[in-house]
This record gives structure tokens, C-alpha cells and sequence, in this order.
């Protein structure tokens, strides 16, 4: 009975041990980063990034997954770009 009990112990502490450690990896990686310049010029929002102040934005593209494999790199390419127009004085 005691040894049954004590291998009980053993597995659920393991398993308890596993299923904790697939998150952590992916905490660990710093979170990107991204500077949001001032746009040059106008922009017309149309769902195009053609216009020449776009390619002055700078973008982000190292995300990762959370499922079906938390950490993972991102199975479908994203990229993100962010820019902001100049202030009012």
C-alpha cells in the first residue's frame, strides 16, 4: 500500500512538472520590440501599404504560436508595421 502510494506521488509529480515547463520556454524569449516613427507623409487608409511613407515604417515579423505548440515560431508569416502621424501643435 505505502509503495503505491509513494509511485502515485512520483508520477503526478512528474507529470505535473511536464505539463509546467512547455510555457516557460516561451516566457523566457524577450518580447519584441518596435520604435513607432512619425510618418513623412500622408497615408490613405485602403487596406494598401503602397504609398512611399509606408516603406519608412519599421515592422515586426518574429512572432510565435501558442497553439498547437506554445513558442513555437508562427506557422502562417505575420508582419506588423506601425507609424504614427506628426503631432498638432
Amino acid at each position: 500500500m505505502r509503495l503505491r502510494r509513494w509511485v502515485s506521488t512520483v508520477i503526478l509529480g512528474f507529470a505535473a512538472g511536464l505539463l509546467n515547463s512547455a510555457p516557460t520556454a516561451a516566457q523566457d524569449a524577450p518580447a519584441p520590440t518596435l520604435r513607432v516613427g512619425v510618418l513623412p507623409g500622408s497615408v490613405k487608409i485602403d487596406g494598401l501599404l503602397d504609398e512611399p511613407a509606408w516603406s519608412a515604417a519599421e515592422s515586426i515579423d518574429s512572432f510565435t504560436q501558442t497553439d498547437p505548440m506554445e513558442g513555437a515560431p508562427a506557422s502562417a508569416r505575420t508582419e506588423f508595421e506601425c507609424s504614427r502621424t506628426p503631432r498638432r501643435s
